[in-house]
């Protein structure tokens, strides 16, 4: 099986090493404008005729449409992978070739993640909270945080880069609707877009829910706090655990870390799409990003 990468920022580089451990990956080839390994550079013009079975969109935010379209149309029925967000923008795309369209939410997973999905799914929830606090400085050391694609005007901001939270609500309670949003840049971090939001609202199954997302504080959490008549379930997603309480009784179940990245391509080249997320999930997660209330 042949790959392509077309971008090798940070998220093209983390997807390369992944590929690298698959054995049914026999070729690897990367378009960029980086200096790579001349053995791993391939130019535009030759990515028709290397035909690669695997493709991999890594690059800009703002430049996925024009590099899923390009794709899209000069190749059919491929397993197509496109990092998260799907676009910058909501565009209502549709595969012309009969291409199968994979959206990068690596955080499906995640052992606390797919632990809460198959614990609560379809069940009656009284409260969902969802927090992810970051410091967006500490994220590359090889990158000013200015200078990466989150502080960039278009395709950057707190929404786009961490509509992971977004996503994983989806992916374990359902469908919601959104009755508030705030998005705004509070702190003096040096990038154009927000690095605040908070989404409320509810679902068939979710009375009420939360997402708060930060991305300048310096404390680095990601957890889900999920509130029933019975107990209090508390999925901490970096650290790898879930905590059930229930009373006076507390139950703790530790996972061990994977790789996310790794557990995502595995799955996609095995053609077990039952984590991943499609495009038109993808899509919806721009409208509601876009959602004017």
């Amino acid at each position: 099986m042949k790959s392509l990468i077309i971008g090798f920022g940070s998220a093209g580089k983390k997807h390369f090493k992944s590929l690298k451990k698959i054995k049914k990956i026999k070729k690897i080839k990367i378009l960029s404008s980086l200096k790579i390994n001349k053995k791993f550079l391939i130019k535009k013009k030759e990515i028709i005729s290397y035909d690669p079975d695997y493709i991999l969109i890594t690059n800009l935010t703002k430049l996925h449409y024009r590099s899923l379209s390009y794709i899209d149309h000069n190749f059919q029925n491929k397993l197509i992978f496109v990092e998260k967000p799907i676009f910058h923008k909501y565009i209502n795309f549709k595969s012309k070739n009969n291409n199968k369209i994979i959206v990068g939410y690596n955080l499906r997973h995640n052992p606390v993640i797919d632990f809460l999905k198959k614990k609560f799914r379809n069940k009656k929830i009284n409260h969902v909270k969802i927090e992810c606090k970051s410091y967006l400085p500490s994220w590359r050391k090889n990158l000013p945080y200015h200078k990466t694609n989150t502080a960039q005007r278009i395709g950057g901001g707190a929404l786009l880069e961490l509509s992971h939270e977004i996503d994983y609500m989806i992916y374990i309670f359902g469908k919601f609707k959104v009755n508030y949003k705030f998005q705004k840049k509070l702190s003096k971090l040096k990038i154009e877009n927000e690095d605040i939001y908070q989404i409320n609202g509810f679902s068939k199954n979710v009375k009420f829910f939360s997402i708060y997302v930060n991305l300048f504080d310096k404390r680095n959490e990601r957890k889900v706090s999920i509130y029933t008549d019975n107990n209090l379930t508390i999925g901490d997603i970096n650290k790898n655990y879930v905590k059930i309480i229930n009373n006076e009784k507390v139950k703790v179940f530790k996972f061990s870390k994977k790789n996310t990245f790794d557990e995502q391509h595995k799955e996609i080249l095995s053609k077990n799409f039952n984590k991943t997320c499609n495009l038109n999930d993808a899509l919806s997660i721009l409208k509601i990003i876009e959602k004017k209330l």
